[in-house]
């Protein structure tokens, strides 16, 4: 049984990830409406997985707030965000309609990411010049190679070229934009290309069946 149950996995996932790569390319009626029916399952699937991943992230913090663990005021503070942020999206839906039209596009936890989490994210941001820095610093003390020069000399540039000083941010602009569009965004295009062609290998090898990560 056991000799079986490898191949017969082998085969279901070739043809469920051929019938759906041929309902997604060449469409169709029939091999489109069966390429919606993975897709569906397969989001299903991932949105168990989330609510599964949700589950365990209570229990653990409710564990650390149970046992009086070190740091059990934060992990009760998330439990409360957390459920105070479903419930609000949870009345939303249940409220919204043609007298309250405005719940249904998120007027109580949209105006709550705006207020709280962008204004979080944007101070980690604001943070990020001083890691950088205090990065550079910690190269240069360990090891003065020409890498940690060329990454402390665009880290100045850069930072320079941010300041807000009519003289400096007027001199280093130019210097900054050419920075950020040129190498940075060629080195990141690069990335993404990278991250494709791996994720279309990997696809194509389940496919073929020479990966076989459900195996377990």
């Amino acid at each position: 049984m056991r000799r079986f149950r490898f191949p017969l996995g082998v085969s279901v996932t070739i043809a469920v990830g051929l019938v759906t790569l041929l309902g997604l390319t060449l469409g169709g009626p029939l091999l489109g409406t069966i390429a919606g029916v993975f897709i569906n399952l397969a989001l299903a699937t991932a949105a168990m997985a989330v609510l599964a991943g949700v589950a365990n992230l209570f229990i653990v913090h409710m564990r650390r707030v149970g046992s009086g663990a070190r740091g059990w005021f934060y992990s009760l503070a998330l439990v409360i965000s957390m459920f105070g942020v479903i419930g609000a999206r949870i009345f939303e839906l249940t409220q919204a309609g043609d007298d309250h039209p405005a719940l249904g596009s998120g007027a109580i936890t949209g105006p709550l990411f705006t207020v709280l989490q962008l204004s979080i994210e944007g101070a980690l941001s604001g943070l990020m010049a001083f890691f950088l820095i205090f990065a550079a610093a910690r190269m240069m003390r360990r090891r003065v190679s020409a890498g940690a020069v060329l990454f402390i000399g665009v880290v100045i540039l850069v930072l320079l070229g941010w300041q807000p000083l009519p003289l400096v941010g007027d001199v280093f602009g130019g210097v900054r934009d050419w920075i950020v569009n040129v190498p940075a965004a060629g080195g990141l295009r690069g990335i993404l290309i990278g991250m494709a062609l791996g994720a279309l290998t990997v696809g194509v090898r389940v496919l073929v069946g020479r990966d076989q990560p459900y195996r377990g």
